[in-house]
């Protein structure tokens, strides 16, 4: 229910500018301070980027290890996603698009949370790396991620739940 958007969490998120003293809390502190059901869980669908922490929270629990570097071990260098990262560091900010603010303002980089939420950047090229990893055409030399049954089941959504309409994460 959590990765299809069932369990009855709220929506919401929080963006942090980098150039700022404000700094993103880590994932147990984020769902502290904003998670809560709002909805029984598995009775209707209500879209949220809260639940993306909770998976992004269980997955720091189950691997030891920070969402972002778990991502980078397991799903981008396997699959070759070179320019995909969870912040700018210091050797991207050169190529990363600019980001403006009314009156054609010059924005900071920012990060996002939940990082699941849409809290990475990327490139083009990597994107289309990630498209062709979920339709079980990864380049030849790239790592398997998960086996074509995984991808099918991460892809099925729940259909007996009233507006159920995404899938797995």
């Amino acid at each position: 229910n959590v990765l299809n958007m069932t369990a009855g969490i709220t929506h919401g998120s929080k963006t942090f500018n980098d150039a700022g003293p404000g700094r993103p809390l880590s994932a147990a502190g984020f769902l502290e301070r904003h998670c809560f059901s709002v909805f029984p869980p598995g009775e209707t669908h209500h879209y949220s980027n809260i639940s993306m922490a909770v998976a992004d929270r269980m997955i720091e629990t189950v691997s030891g290890s920070s969402v972002a570097d778990y991502m980078e071990r397991e799903l981008f260098s396997p699959l070759g996603m070179t320019r995909t990262s969870a912040h700018i560091g210091a050797d991207r900010v050169g190529s990363a698009a600019t980001k403006y603010g009314s009156g054609g303002a010059v924005l900071p980089h920012s990060s996002f949370q939940p990082l699941a939420g849409g809290g990475y950047y990327s490139s083009a090229h990597d994107l289309m790396l990630y498209g062709n990893f979920h339709l079980k055409s990864s380049l030849a030399g790239s790592d398997p991620v998960l086996s074509d049954e995984s991808l099918d089941q991460m892809h099925r959504s729940l259909p007996d739940i009233p507006g159920a309409m995404f899938a797995l994460g």
